[in-house]
């Protein structure tokens, strides 16, 4: 009889998923497809044989005599882009950006000889005092071949693929052949290997569904060979592209705040939206605070959301375009040009044409005109920065303009791609979903990866920005890299600025268990329909913490001024808690931080436009999660102003919803990684006889669309 643990439990992990081995924690080197390391072989010895020539014998390499030194005449290693050894940097009028070789990616070495004559040259890497091993150097006329047959590269690089295992800080690279010694040392930057989880989160409003829409096997993630793409596009080390464990939200209305002047109102089809960004404008939102509430604000993960939509006669529309920012992106289901410009927005892009004119973009009129080549790693394919002859656009792409600038020319008269954040989409090679981004929009990409490291006046070092990934082989649970020291520093979830940002840095407290999210809206200034509570969704997520507004020592903690957390409330008040009724009667509170309430000023009166229902002022959206362990019955919205003071005895109840659910069950969700040994561990795991297993019965799905779905329908 198998033995399984109770719901959200693991024998493996106290979270409930096993732990994999981190990768930052192992100080030896591993990787089963890297070359054999020759650690016997001292630094200044050519041993043999060596030979790929067919006509050379053992022997004869091995009496080869030495010629000297082999030394380097010029290093690039491509990636996204063929970069220097030293990597690029920019200093721009209103922009400063570097960019680099990304950590624990495999990457090709560009190396130029001053010697005609070396005899099968390789490259060795080291790290520190330990060989890694060493890769044969292919002829120049190996080179692998630019996109759409275009001009190669170059004519006089020889070539090697360094496995993702060498990239690493203090790599260094040497030449060597049968009949030359190693030469000096080469040093490439590298920077850190950022993992990007990319959730993807299909919305079906206003009555659509797979049959009368998309399907889900097109919405809900994108296909290998474009998830390919995207990682052949982003300076990380892994993309893993992930259907989100809700599965999809299936809502009949959307509530838009106010907009262009007008006030907020309530969208049954897409024939009502009062302009084409409205509806996606209120999922960009809702994405935003789904995020906040799984403590995902700070980390590696970017949530995607198509949108599937019915006018009002019942008929599928695309939405027509996309919205991006804030680490979240919606558009269409294509995961084509949208796609990647409104996660270019999510990760910190602009329009690059409007940054040129403003001086934070260095190429005219958001082009690659002075870019480096793009590289597909997996196609093994140079990217031109001129458009390529298999281009949609390519034909009359000289009278091409872009937001009043004309297409700009090579020294050789051919069309200059676009970035993909200015019109690029049309410019790639056939059998290519994207257009290649400059180099600059991938360094900014690589920043907010990364972040900025600092220092301060006593010398410790300081971040901005970048990434907080979970990782238990660190004491706090977490990391971030440190750009000075090029490695990745422990990170213990701390509270700063005395609660005016939440708790924790907005981390969670508790990982992988089973959540209800709760979203809604609330109008000030009464806008009929606004304040009101979205249908729940069930999966399992995280929960961060909150204040239980019921409990005198957790309102203790957050009193204005004089408690252990005296700005919490200065974020715009404390003024409502959303109360959920379980099946069985009990009742759980959630303090809702921030309100209507000026900035920093918790009992200050809401100023006269929270009362303007024209103005954005008086229309807020929030997000929560509550345990789901039990079967809801009822989710309220209760006014409960300066909350720190204790609960009104009856509270206004602004906006109530009831629902039947059930708890979750817990869905390995349908997963793209990239590359494949990026894919995460299986997180429905209970204990079988002492090991890790998925058990029948045990609220655990297999990876596939689950009948019974964990979004609800109302």
């Amino acid at each position: 009889m198998a033995l399984a643990l109770p719901l959200g439990l693991s024998a493996c992990d106290p979270d409930g998923a096993a732990p994999a081995p981190s990768a930052h924690a192992a100080p030896a080197y591993s990787d089963s497809s890297a070359p054999i390391v020759l650690a016997s072989r001292p630094r200044n010895v050519v041993v043999g044989p060596w030979s790929n020539d067919d006509s050379a014998t053992s022997a004869q390499v091995t009496s080869m005599a030495i010629a000297g030194s082999l030394e380097i005449g010029s290093l690039e290693i491509a990636q996204t882009h063929v970069l220097p050894e030293a990597g690029l940097s920019w200093s721009l009028p209103k922009a400063n950006e570097r960019l680099h070789l990304v950590g624990r990616r495999e990457s090709l070495a560009l190396v130029t000889l001053p010697v005609g004559n070396a005899v099968n040259p390789k490259l060795e890497a080291w790290l520190g005092e330990v060989q890694l091993g060493a890769v044969a150097l292919a002829r120049p006329s190996a080179l692998p071949p630019t996109e759409s047959q275009g001009p190669a590269f170059a004519s006089n690089r020889y070539s090697a693929t360094l496995p993702a295992g060498w990239m690493r800080p203090g790599l260094t690279l040497r030449a060597f052949a049968d009949n030359y010694a190693a030469g000096a040392p080469r040093r490439p930057s590298i920077g850190a290997d950022v993992p990007i989880n990319l959730r993807i989160l299909p919305f079906y409003l206003f009555g659509a569904n797979e049959g009368n829409s998309v399907p889900m096997n097109l919405s809900s993630r994108p296909a290998r060979t474009t998830a390919n793409e995207i990682f052949a596009k982003w300076p990380a080390a892994s993309v893993v592209a992930q259907t989100h464990a809700a599965i999809r939200i299936v809502w009949p209305q959307m509530v838009i705040g106010p907009r262009s002047g007008g006030p907020a109102y309530v969208v049954s089809n897409m024939s009502q939206q009062r302009d084409g960004y409205a509806t996606m404008s209120a999922v960009l939102g809702i994405l935003g605070k789904l995020r906040e509430a799984n403590g995902e604000a700070i980390d590696n993960t970017q949530y995607y959301a198509p949108l599937m939509m019915l006018d009002a006669q019942g008929v599928y529309r695309s939405p027509g375009g996309g919205l991006g920012g804030g680490n979240v992106g919606t558009g269409d289901h294509h995961y084509q040009g949208i796609f990647i410009h409104e996660q270019g927005h999510a990760m910190g892009l602009p329009h690059v044409g409007g940054a040129y004119k403003n001086g934070s973009y260095p190429y005219v009129g958001g082009s690659l005109a002075g870019s480096a080549w793009g590289y597909d790693s997996l196609r093994r394919q140079f990217l031109g920065p001129f458009v390529p002859t298999s281009a949609s656009r390519y034909n009359g792409c000289t009278s091409h303009t872009f937001d009043g600038t004309p297409r700009q020319l090579d020294t050789l008269g051919r069309c200059v791609k676009q970035d993909p954040m200015q019109s690029g989409a049309g410019d790639q090679a056939q059998g290519y979903a994207y257009a290649t981004f400059s180099d600059f929009s991938t360094a900014v990409f690589q920043r907010h990866l990364e972040g900025r490291t600092g220092t301060d006046s006593s010398g410790k070092h300081t971040y901005s920005g970048g990434a907080v990934i979970r990782d238990m082989a660190y004491p706090g649970g977490y990391r971030r890299w440190d750009g000075i020291d090029r490695r990745w520093v422990n990170v213990t979830p701390a509270t700063t600025d005395k609660g005016l940002y939440g708790f924790d840095g907005g981390l969670p407290v508790q990982h992988d268990l089973p959540v209800y999210s709760i979203l809604l809206t609330i109008s000030r200034a009464g806008t009929p329909g606004v304040t009101q509570i979205y249908p729940p969704l069930a999966y399992f997520g995280n929960r961060i913490r909150y204040i239980d507004p019921t409990k005198a020592a957790e309102r203790a903690s957050i009193v204005p001024n004089t408690s252990s957390n005296p700005w919490y409330c200065h974020a715009s008040g404390c003024d409502y808690t959303v109360r959920v009724t379980y099946a069985d009667g009990s009742v759980r509170h959630v303090a809702i931080q921030g309100g209507f309430r000026p900035w920093w000023g918790p009992k200050t009166a809401p100023g006269a436009n929270a009362s303007n229902p024209l103005s954005g002022d008086s229309f807020r959206l929030f997000g929560v999660n509550v345990p789901a362990d039990k079967p809801l019955r009822k989710i309220e919205l209760l006014d409960t102003p300066m909350l720190w003071d204790g609960l009104p005895a009856s509270p206004v109840v602004l906006a109530s919803r009831q629902v039947s659910t059930a708890t979750p069950v817990c869905v390995e969700p349908p997963t793209v990684a990239v590359p494949a040994s990026a894919a995460p561990a299986p997180k429905c795991v209970r204990v079988v006889m002492g090991g890790c297993g998925c058990v029948p019965g045990t609220n655990c799905l297999p990876p596939q669309l689950p009948a019974r779905l964990s979004a609800f329908r109302h």
